[in-house]
């Protein structure tokens, strides 16, 4: 409905929009260059197998409605730069370019969404920020858009800083994921029982999004470590 991606094995998670995008126009731009037929292939010793198509050494499918495509990858070509591929079941190899792996995600977190704030999808009016027993909260009026500082104390607040700090907010990135769904222990270790400090965004009297602080990283004081209670 909305035409956005998402991770969903092995984790639930938002997509890196721009990486599904970039392999999706790869695929569409890949064109084969020779094929090694049946009769080819039966004169290996190990068919397939001499390839690095049985078993692949990597493979994708795609999926629309009901027609299933999978594309299974080869080993490189020793000149020339491409790879042997194989569609489905086809007895058929077909030499591609060997930017065809580039394509693919060498790992189970690389086409996570790396914004902290998944600030395109969020519709706040209000900010919270917790540090310890220390709460300030920020409201910003419907119809003149003004932010007020509303709690310990109401009093007028610095718009041009909040907006600025909300700008800032779309270029917090993730450098790397650490867990998944993390044991009470692990967020003990990581110093979120409690947390150094605590963002809570809200529309109205609903909670639309809470971000946890913890520790800083070991050894790299300028990391710091994140928790987000949607994941």
């Amino acid at each position: 409905t909305n035409n956005t991606w998402r991770v969903i094995s092995p984790v639930t998670y938002p997509a890196w929009q721009q990486q599904a995008k970039n392999f999706l126009d790869g695929c569409t731009a890949l064109a084969w260059t020779t094929t090694i037929p049946a009769t080819e292939l039966a004169k290996s010793p190990r068919g397939l197998a001499d390839y690095g198509l049985q078993p692949p050494r990597a493979q994708f499918t795609l999926l629309q409605n009901n027609e299933r495509i999978t594309v299974k990858i080869g080993d490189e070509t020793p000149v020339g730069g491409q790879r042997y591929v194989q569609l489905g079941d086809e007895i058929v190899a077909y030499l591609v370019d060997a930017q065809i792996a580039a394509l693919l995600p060498q790992s189970a977190a690389a086409w996570r969404d790396t914004s902290l704030i998944p600030m395109t999808s969020l519709t706040f009016n209000r900010i919270e920020v917790h540090a310890g027993s220390r709460v300030m909260e920020f409201q910003r009026g419907d119809t003149n858009q003004v932010w007020r500082l509303t709690k310990p104390i109401v009093a007028r607040a610095d718009n041009v800083r909040i907006k600025d700090m909300i700008l800032q907010w779309r270029a917090w990135p993730v450098t790397g994921f650490v867990g998944d769904n993390p044991p009470v222990t692990e967020l003990e270790r990581l110093g979120f029982k409690p947390p150094e400090l605590e963002l809570q965004l809200g529309q109205g009297t609903n909670s639309v999004f809470n971000l946890q602080f913890g520790m800083t990283f070991p050894d790299r004081p300028d990391y710091i470590f994140a928790l987000r209670s949607s994941h």
